[in-house]
């Protein structure tokens, strides 16, 4: 049996969000016994896409998110067996007309342990990569990019090779000091092959690292919080049922979240602490 499972553009993003709808897929895939996943693409009202005015703002950048991010972001489930864009809204079943993202969802498969993208050709080797979140929109998430090259000198010394994945707008914008990967910021499946491999992934709250924490990655994940950003203070975490100092439900030793901003020496200390644990 296989589960037709709905992405409705009407209601969800076509962004890093759909790590979330994966997970809530495999889920519900689990849990009707289903052999595997379909995965089909509801249209929105708006060019095809939901209404919100929220990033991405124009239906060209929404399409370009949805063939960059959610489309290939299906090889990174094994059960998933194909996706396939519908024309009408004609549909009944898992997922209709349903808000299949956001951190309350997050909780929901987190509580039951459900990780399980991968990576189909993880990287080799020994290093680390950190993410940078370098947005125009929510400019109070973006990384502190001074502290992460800090942060990338000191792991380096210590003989990991250090991977910078900049924000896919600065791509092919070298950072002076560091080694960067255009591919891995631009293609999706490149980053999800660096974040399986890594010793460690590191980076602020952003998507792909909630796509490297979704992959049963190695991953720190800091600055959980921002000022002026939706869904992103004590409050909309706690009524979420996670409370500031908390680890995420049924969290592996090799994943970790640092509630405290991304300040090189917070950083350092507890990526050695997590390194010494699984040594």
């Amino acid at each position: 049996m296989i589960l037709t499972a709905y992405y409705d553009l009407a209601v969800s993003p076509p962004t890093f969000d759909f790590v979330s709808a994966l997970c809530m897929m495999e889920r519900e895939r689990l849990r009707v016994g289903a052999d595997g996943v379909e995965v089909v693409l509801l249209p929105g009202p708006n060019a095809g896409f939901r209404k919100a005015p929220l990033w991405p703002f124009t239906p060209q950048a929404r399409e370009d998110a949805l063939q960059s991010i959610v489309i290939p972001m299906v090889g990174l489930l094994p059960s998933c067996v194909g996706i396939r864009r519908q024309e009408t809204r004609e549909a009944e079943g898992f997922g209709v007309f349903t808000s299949l993202h956001g951190f309350p969802n997050q909780m929901t498969f987190f509580r039951d342990g459900i990780r399980p993208l991968r990576s189909p050709v993880p990287e080799k080797g020994r290093y680390v990569t950190i993410t940078l979140r370098e947005a125009d929109h929510w400019p109070s998430r973006n990384s502190n990019i001074d502290e992460w090259v800090t942060v990338a000198e000191a792991i380096r010394s210590i003989g990991f090779r250090v991977i910078v994945i900049r924000d896919t707008v600065k791509a092919d914008e070298p950072l002076e000091g560091v080694e960067t990967s255009p591919m891995a910021s631009k293609d999706i499946l490149c980053r999800a092959a660096l974040y399986a491999g890594a010793a460690m992934n590191l980076g602020v709250n952003n998507g792909p690292m909630w796509l490297a924490n979704a992959m049963n990655a190695p991953v720190l994940i800091c600055k959980l919080t921002a000022n002026n950003a939706v869904c992103c203070d004590d409050k909309f975490y706690a009524s979420c049922g996670f409370n500031r100092g908390e680890q995420l439900p049924t969290s592996p030793a090799h994943q970790r979240v640092l509630w405290a901003e991304d300040r090189a020496e917070t950083v350092l200390a507890a990526f050695q602490e997590m390194m010494k644990e699984a040594a």
